[in-house]
C-alpha cells in the first residue's frame, strides 16, 4: 500500500513538472510565432515603402527604391523615421520606424519594438541615383549586398536593463555586433548571451519588386505614347489630322541605340527596331538633334533688327532661308557669298551644334515649346562670318498627307494655326571670326501662319518626355515619364524591342503578316516546359544587377540581358526566375 501511494506520488510530480515543461515550450513557441509575424510584417511594409516612394510626396528626384531611416530618437513619438535621415553610418541602427510604416506598434514575442538598420544609399536622403546596380552595403554573418536588417530584441538578457530612459540604447536591447553602430555588421548568432533574431532585405529581394514598377510605369508610357503620339486625338481616340485613318499616326517611338549607354544621349534614332533604349527628352535639358528647318514667311510677322541694319541680317534673309552675305576680312568689304536652306542642325559641311531643349510654353494643356540651334561657318578667303540660327516654337505636330514618314518620333512639321497666343521665332545672329565679335542680330515673331506660309522642323526626335515637376502631365504628353526615372538613371537598364509593324514609318500594322512579331516564352522552377506566347507588339525589359560577367555602361546587349534576351537581334525573348547567372525582368506590351 505504502508502495502504491509513493508510485502514484512521483507521477502525480512528473505530470506536474511535465505539465509545466509543456507549457513554457508552448509559451516560448507562441513568442517565437508573434516574433515571426511581427518580422514578416515589417519586411513587407519596408518593401512596400520602397516601392510606393515615388509617389510625388517626396523630393522630386527620390524615386522608387528608398527606405525610411531608423526612428533616432530625434524628439517625435517612438516609431517615427527620423525626419533629417542623418546619411552617416553611425545612424544607420535605431528603432523600426512603425508608425511611419502603418504597422502600429511593431513587437515581437517578448514586447520590445522591433530594430531596424538601413544601407546608407537606400535610406531616403542619399544623394546618389539609385537603381538595381546601387549596392547593399549592409553585412550580416559573412552575407554581404543587404539593404536593410529588422531586428527583433527578444527578453533581455544577462546585463541588459531596458526602462523608458534607455528605449534607444542598442546595447539595452541588442546583442554583440547588432548593438554597436557605424560598423554596418549584423549578426544572426554569436558566443555568449544572444538571442536577437535577425531578419534581412538583399537588394535582390527590394529590387526585383521596384524593378516591376518601373517596367509598369515605362510600359504604360509607350503604350500611352502609341495611341497618341502628338496628343491631339478626340474622346473618340480620332486623330483630327487623319482624314481617312483615324490613327494614322499610332505608333512607337524609334528607339535610342544601345551605345547611348556611353555617351550619355537617349534621343530616338530613325529606323532603330532591334533592341534599343527608351528615347527620352528631359524637359528644359538641352539634347542633341539632327534636324532639318525650311520656312516661308510671306505673311507680316514682326521683324527686329538688333545693332545697325548694315550688319543685321535682312529681313528677306529670315522670311526666307535664303541670304546673300558680304564678308569683311577688316580690310574692307570682302566677296559676296551665298547661301539657300535647309538650315541643318548637325556637323559637317559648315554645320555645327545641333540642339534642342523642349520647355513647357506654360501652364496650359498641350503646350510645350521646342528651342533649336544651329550654327554655320561662312567663309571666303581670310574672312569668315559665323551665323547662329536659332528656332523657337510650339510644339503642334501634324501627319504628312498620305504618309505615316513623319510621325512625332520622326520631327515635327507645324500646324497652319498654333495654340492661341503662341509665338514662333526664328532669330539669327551674326559674328565676326575668329573674334567672335558680335555683328548684328534680327528676330522674325509671328503668332501664327498665313495663306502661302511653310515652316518646318524636321528630325527633332520627341520621343518619351521626362517630367521637370513633380507631376506626370500625360494632357499634354502621352508618353510623359516621371522626373525620377532619368534622376536614377533607369533608362541605363531599360532596353526595348518593338515588331517592325508597330514602329514609326511602317504602314502595315500587323506583325504576323510581316512576320516581325516577338514572342515570349515564360518557364518558372521545376516546370518542364515553358509557356510560349507570340503575336507580341513589344517589350520592355529590366536588366537587373549586373552580374559578375558584365561591364556597364556598355553598347553590348549582353551586358544587360541573359540568355535568350541577349541574342543580338532576336524576337524571342524568355522570363524565368532570378537566379546568379539571369536576373532579367520584362513586361510585354501587346497590341494596344
Amino acid at each position: 500500500m505504502v508502495l502504491m501511494v509513493m508510485v502514484l506520488a512521483v507521477t502525480a510530480a512528473a505530470f506536474v513538472v511535465l505539465r509545466g515543461l509543456n507549457s513554457g515550450a508552448g509559451h516560448q513557441h507562441a513568442q517565437q510565432r508573434i516574433t515571426q509575424q511581427a518580422l514578416i510584417a515589417a519586411k513587407r511594409a519596408l518593401i512596400g515603402y520602397a516601392v510606393a516612394y515615388a509617389d510625388g510626396t517626396h523630393a522630386l528626384d527620390k524615386g522608387p527604391g528608398h527606405l525610411p531611416c531608423p526612428d533616432l530618437a530625434g524628439g517625435q513619438p517612438q516609431g517615427v523615421a527620423e525626419g533629417e535621415c542623418r546619411a552617416t553610418s553611425a545612424h544607420e541602427t535605431g528603432v523600426l520606424p512603425y508608425r511611419t510604416l502603418g504597422l502600429g506598434e511593431a513587437r515581437d514575442g517578448s514586447g520590445a519594438a522591433l530594430w531596424y538598420a538601413v544601407s546608407d544609399n537606400y535610406r531616403s536622403a542619399a544623394a546618389s541615383p539609385l537603381n538595381s546596380d546601387t549596392p547593399g552595403t549592409l553585412f550580416v554573418d559573412a552575407a554581404s549586398d543587404v539593404v536593410a536588417v529588422i531586428i527583433a530584441p527578444g527578453p533581455p538578457v544577462a546585463g541588459q536593463v531596458r526602462t523608458a530612459a534607455n528605449l534607444y540604447d542598442a546595447a539595452a536591447y541588442l546583442e554583440d555586433q547588432n548593438a554597436t553602430a557605424g560598423d554596418n555588421h549584423f549578426v544572426t548568432r554569436a558566443d555568449g548571451a544572444f538571442n536577437d533574431t535577425v531578419m534581412v532585405i538583399t537588394r535582390t529581394e527590394l529590387m526585383r519588386a521596384v524593378e516591376q514598377l518601373v517596367l509598369h510605369e515605362a510600359a504604360n508610357a509607350l503604350r500611352n505614347y502609341y495611341v497618341d503620339p502628338d496628343a491631339d486625338d478626340d474622346a473618340a481616340g480620332h486623330d483630327p489630322e487623319c482624314a481617312t485613318d483615324p490613327g494614322c499616326d499610332d505608333g512607337f517611338p524609334w528607339l535610342a541605340p544601345l551605345a547611348d549607354a556611353v555617351s550619355g544621349s537617349y534621343a530616338g534614332a530613325v529606323g532603330v527596331l532591334g533592341v534599343g533604349r527608351l528615347p527620352l527628352v528631359q524637359l528644359g535639358v538641352p539634347f542633341d538633334a539632327d534636324f532639318t528647318a525650311t520656312w516661308r514667311i510671306l505673311s507680316a510677322g514682326f521683324y527686329l533688327p538688333h545693332g545697325s541694319a548694315k550688319v543685321a541680317p535682312s529681313k528677306a534673309c529670315l522670311t526666307a532661308n535664303a541670304c546673300s552675305e558680304l564678308l569683311d576680312d577688316g580690310s574692307g568689304p570682302g566677296a559676296l557669298v551665298s547661301f539657300s536652306g535647309p538650315i541643318r542642325g548637325t556637323p559637317g559641311a559648315g554645320w555645327s551644334q545641333g540642339r534642342c531643349t523642349l520647355t513647357r510654353a506654360n501652364s496650359a494643356p498641350r503646350e510645350l515649346k521646342i528651342d533649336c540651334t544651329a550654327i554655320y561657318d561662312f567663309l571666303a578667303g581670310a574672312a569668315s562670318l559665323r551665323r547662329i540660327y536659332r528656332f523657337v516654337s510650339p510644339i503642334n505636330t501634324r501627319i504628312a498627307a498620305g504618309t505615316q514618314t513623319a510621325r512625332r518620333s520622326v520631327g515635327v512639321q507645324q500646324h497652319a494655326s498654333w495654340p492661341g497666343g503662341a509665338v514662333a521665332s526664328v532669330t539669327m545672329t551674326d559674328y565676326n571670326m575668329p573674334a567672335a565679335t558680335v555683328r548684328g542680330a534680327a528676330d522674325l515673331r509671328f503668332n501664327s501662319l498665313g495663306a502661302g506660309d511653310s515652316f518646318d522642323l524636321l528630325g527633332v526626335p520627341f520621343d518619351l518626355e521626362v517630367s521637370d515637376t513633380l507631376t506626370v502631365d500625360r494632357a499634354h504628353s502621352p508618353g510623359m515619364l516621371p522626373n525620377w526615372f532619368i534622376a536614377n538613371n533607369w533608362q541605363q537598364l531599360l532596353l526595348v524591342r518593338f515588331a517592325r509593324s508597330a514602329s514609326s514609318g511602317y504602314s502595315n500594322r500587323d506583325c504576323h503578316s510581316d512576320g516581325s512579331c516577338l514572342t515570349v516564352n515564360l518557364r518558372r522552377a521545376g516546370e518542364a516546359t515553358a509557356k510560349s506566347t507570340g503575336g507580341i507588339a513589344g517589350v520592355v525589359v529590366a536588366a537587373g544587377a549586373r552580374l559578375a560577367t558584365q561591364a556597364r555602361p556598355s553598347a553590348t546587349g549582353s551586358s544587360y540581358l541573359e540568355g535568350a534576351n541577349a541574342t543580338p537581334g532576336t524576337v524571342v525573348f524568355e522570363q524565368r526566375d532570378g537566379s546568379s547567372i539571369f536576373n532579367d525582368q520584362l513586361r510585354i506590351l501587346a497590341p494596344p
